[in-house]
């Protein structure tokens, strides 16, 4: 098994996809441009055909849009409540701002890519995922090979979002959400002996 991260940004941005087994060592970083769905579809078949389809992918970014007649799906407003995030509502689809919400389309295409590839698709937020990694048994190191200062937080959030595919697989991940909106999953604030990653 391995775990899929990606971090995603504009179409004016690079998307992170960070590639983590199940040792928790980190095994490659991709920088894509995304621009359309086309080009989703491309990342999601190379990724499938470059790691196989034994692969939990974990996607930063609204999968659908808020249901309401207001910003904000439920589980968003459950991270900001329990003060593990402070996220950007997601739009009810006639009120999206096609500017400021470029990132949330490029997102809704990779989950659709992928999705057409492999079952497991998950949304993440790498922000409450921190938060829970602080209190939690995993740790993890991000080989020197992979850190680009210019893109070093992306990168960063990227392998968060596949070790949270990790926990997802191994019960140590709860989905906050519901089957209206969509859930998110973040990690479980777990206790135990401490796992380490070799990092290589």
């Amino acid at each position: 098994m391995k775990y899929v991260g990606i971090d995603v940004a504009g179409s004016t941005k690079d998307q992170i996809i960070a590639i983590v087994d199940k040792n928790l060592s980190v095994r490659d970083v991709l920088i894509k441009k995304i621009t359309n769905s086309d080009e989703a579809m491309r990342l999601a078949s190379e990724i499938s055909k470059d790691h196989g389809e034994d692969l939990i992918i974990a996607i930063d970014a609204p999968r659908v849009y808020a249901t309401g007649p207001t910003f904000g799906r439920r589980a968003e407003k459950e991270l900001k409540r329990l003060k593990l995030a402070n996220p950007i509502f997601t739009p009810p689809k006639n009120r999206e701002n096609p500017i400021l919400h470029n990132w949330m389309q490029i997102g809704r295409w990779l989950f659709q890519a992928f999705e057409k590839y492999n079952k497991n698709v998950i949304e993440v937020f790498p922000t409450a995922a921190y938060n829970r990694f602080s209190k939690s048994n995993i740790k993890y190191c991000i080989p020197v090979r992979f850190i680009k200062k210019k893109l070093a937080s992306d990168i960063s959030d990227a392998i968060c979002a596949a070790l949270t595919a990790y926990c997802h697989d191994t019960g140590q991940a709860e989905k906050i959400g519901d089957d209206k909106e969509g859930f998110i999953v973040i990690p479980k604030i777990a206790s135990g002996k401490k796992k380490r990653s070799s990092g290589n």
